[in-house]
């Protein structure tokens, strides 16, 4: 027989309704190409009914059809009553609405499968625009999104007007979008391999000497790094580790501005730190003294499990006046180990190296003791003996500074 040489299509699992439409299409192929639409009726029900698998006996029971009603259509249409019915449409258009084209998924397989989750969704006369909509926000490349987005009398029949045309505009666009990345890095590869013949040492110098001719690309460059000129951040070698310094902006501004000012990284320096209760964590911090305010990288505000915060009205730039990107500022109660605590303003920055203490919360938390002028006992008995032993040469000398 010829129904015997071709495999029934998958298992319907019936807690999955949305499955349905996708089932019924490739039964419906099967059962034309195994010549089943010829048989008795009652013989397509039953071949329907197991096809479909575990629980559909049960189900179609359920319908109790009468011998009238033992017809195949009637049958399929109380099958797609019975899970159409069921279906979730604010879960189906969220399925739908958040379909997105796969990383290894095709552009045609993506828009088939738009079609098939749009059928469940009763979009009703809306239903071609919305899939074009998802066509237009959903397919990965870039480029084919921007050219259907400019066309403003776009239509479905437009964006998909046949599987072949689609392949072929994809095919032209990926190229496309492979020669603008070559066009906006050719000529920059090619003066670098250009320079690097005729001046084999520019690639190894930190800052390239003014006098080289106009073609190298470095000239009149900035480095994002250090902000300085004459060469790219890749060849930057400037080391810096940030401290915080309340020198207020010159100028008309109403924001308060905090500039943050350039200490060399060098390892063998010891630096000062002190171990801080902070929210739920304890913290190291860099005692600064030069520093006006107590900032923390974003992660350690994160450990802390405090919540409060607010937005900040005013500005930390680093060095070379690089603007730093402040999350908010917190009040924060800082606890040293001997119980001392203070409640600070605290600066959450991005990409900050460590936490840093400013000077007042350093006074607070009396960390570091301020000495003007240094005195002993022995100095001052020293002084008076002085004055006693050689009364007459003190006021000379004395008088010689004064004057």
């Amino acid at each position: 027989m010829v129904s015997s040489q071709i495999p029934f299509p998958d298992k319907l699992d019936s807690k999955k309704p949305e499955e349905w439409k996708r089932w019924i299409e490739g039964f419906e192929c099967y059962r034309i190409a195994a010549g089943l639409d010829a048989k008795e009726e009652k013989v397509q029900i039953n071949t329907l009914v197991y096809a479909m698998g575990r629980n559909a006996n049960e189900i179609f029971k359920s319908f109790q059809l009468t011998e009238e009603d033992q017809v195949y259509e009637t049958a399929k249409q109380r099958f797609e009553t019975h899970f159409v019915g069921r279906t979730n449409v604010i879960f189906e258009r969220a399925r739908f609405n958040k379909r997105v084209q796969g990383a290894q998924e095709s552009v045609i397989d993506f828009i088939e499968s738009l079609f098939t989750l749009a059928e469940t969704c009763q979009f009703g006369t809306l239903k071609e625009e919305l899939i074009r909509d998802r066509i237009v926000v959903g397919i990965r490349n870039a480029v084919l999104s921007q050219k259907l987005m400019q066309d403003d009398t776009l239509t479905l029949d437009k964006a998909v007007p046949s599987k072949q045309s689609l392949q072929s505009i994809t095919k032209s666009l990926k190229e496309m979008a492979k020669m603008g990345k070559l066009t906006a890095f050719e000529t920059k590869r090619e003066d670098r391999q250009k320079i690097k013949e005729k001046y084999p040492k520019i690639l190894k110098i930190r800052k390239i000497p003014r006098d080289l001719p106009e073609e190298c690309p470095a000239i009149d460059a900035t480095s994002r790094k250090c902000k300085n000129r004459d060469h790219y951040a890749s060849e930057c070698k400037s080391k810096v580790v940030l401290s915080v310094d309340d020198e207020r902006q010159d100028g008309n501004s109403d924001v308060d501005c905090y500039f943050l000012g350039e200490v060399e990284d060098n390892e063998s320096q010891k630096k000062w730190s002190v171990d801080l209760s902070l929210g739920k964590t304890q913290m190291r911090f860099k005692i600064d003294t030069g520093a006006d305010v107590t900032v923390i990288p974003e992660g350690s505000y994160l450990q802390t499990g405090i919540n409060n915060l607010q937005k900040s009205s005013r500005q930390l730039f680093g060095p070379g006046q690089s603007k730093l990107s402040v999350k908010g500022v917190i009040k924060g109660n800082l606890k040293t180990g001997n119980t001392k605590d203070s409640t600070q303003e605290i600066y959450v920055v991005e990409n900050l190296k460590e936490p840093l203490l400013g000077r007042p919360a350093i006074d607070a938390l009396n960390l570091v003791q301020k000495v003007d002028t240094i005195h002993s006992d022995d100095n001052r008995r020293i002084e008076q003996k002085v004055k006693t032993m050689y009364p007459i040469c003190l006021k000379v000398w004395e008088s010689s500074a004064s004057s």
